[in-house]
C-alpha cells in the first residue's frame, strides 16, 4: 500500500505513524465500482449497502437512464 501511494508513513519518535491518501482510495474505490461484476456497477448495490462508508463518501452510480 505504501508503495502504491495509498499510504504515507512519518517517523515520530520511536513510532511510525501512517496515514491513509484518502483522495487516491477514493479514486480507487470508483474505478473498482465502476468496472465490477464486468461493467454493471448497479450490482454492486449489495456491496455498497453493507459497506461501513457513509454514502457521501462512496462514489456516485452511474446514472441508468436509457433513451
Amino acid at each position: 500500500m505504501l508503495h502504491a501511494g495509498l499510504i504515507t508513513v512519518q517517523q515520530e519518535g520511536r513510532f511510525q505513524r501512517y496515514r491513509a491518501n484518502l483522495s487516491l482510495m477514493l479514486e480507487l474505490i470508483a474505478y473498482l465500482t465502476e468496472e465490477c461484476c464486468a461493467g454493471h456497477p448497479e450490482h454492486c448495490a449489495e456491496l455498497r449497502a453493507a459497506s461501513c462508508c457513509a454514502p457521501a463518501l462512496l462514489p456516485p452510480l452511474p446514472s441508468t437512464t436509457e433513451g
